[in-house]
């Protein structure tokens, strides 16, 4: 009997201090076509580092757009307090 390994990856929220660099980074482009940009010089070799430990590419893009969500939330909460200082 042959059993197929589970591949479970860190939680890609708890990547906090990834998670608020990106952030700071996202925020500090000039143009949202600069911010485009950006986000895929960060999502695509996260991409394919999933895909390279196994994950099929369902749960490697499920990955980044978890990731994704979380960098939108923290940027989202960095300008509010940037507002409120």
């Amino acid at each position: 009997m042959i059993h197929q390994a589970i591949i479970i990856p860190f939680p890609v929220t708890a990547r906090v201090r990834k998670i608020r660099d990106t952030a700071l980074k996202l925020l500090e482009r000039p143009t949202v076509k600069s911010a485009d940009y950006y986000r895929g010089q960060v999502l695509e070799p996260m991409k394919a580092s999933f895909l390279r430990i196994g994950l099929s590419e369902e749960e490697a893009a499920e990955q980044t757009r978890v990731f994704w969500m979380a960098v939108q939330v923290e940027a989202a909460r960095i300008q509010g307090a940037d507002a409120i200082a």
